[in-house]
């Protein structure tokens, strides 16, 4: 063998090396850990979740228009609170626990649930020129 078809075959030896090693590399890169993307999909859900009651509409009104007359009125409060635990109790899986919080103009209007820690998201909204902010943490 010739000392230039030595140094083309140690050369073609290195490249494949290299590409092997690239190849490994690539690999534990793109493995999916699903712990990295479960926080980022139960965020969505959540802030999904709160979009949506806030949108809702049932017999009693918009989900809004209550809140809007909690502010007002305590007993509002209360048919409010029991939406909020009727929605949850169809949407989310059993087992999994919530805590909303609504507050209209730092004073707290309902506050629902037992999470004490997850994922939360908040949403603000104005309503008859008052700011309230509903508050989800999902466990």
């Amino acid at each position: 063998m010739h000392k230039g078809q030595a140094e083309a075959v140690g050369l073609l030896i290195i490249v494949i090396l290299l590409l092997f090693l690239g190849f490994v590399f690539l690999q534990f890169q793109m493995r999916d850990n699903g712990q990295d993307y479960a926080s980022v999909r139960q965020n969505i859900a959540a802030h999904g979740l709160l979009r949506a009651l806030l949108q809702l509409e049932t017999g009693e009104g918009r989900f809004q228009d209550l809140t809007a007359g909690c502010y007002y009125d305590q007993a509002q409060c209360l048919l409010l609170q029991q939406q909020v635990r009727d929605v949850f109790s169809v949407v989310l899986n059993s087992g999994q626990h919530y805590k909303l919080v609504i507050t209209g103009e730092e004073k707290t209007l309902l506050e629902e649930g037992t999470c004490t820690q997850g994922i939360v998201n908040s949403i603000p909204f104005t309503l008859e020129n008052v700011l309230y902010e509903g508050t989800l943490t999902l466990c």
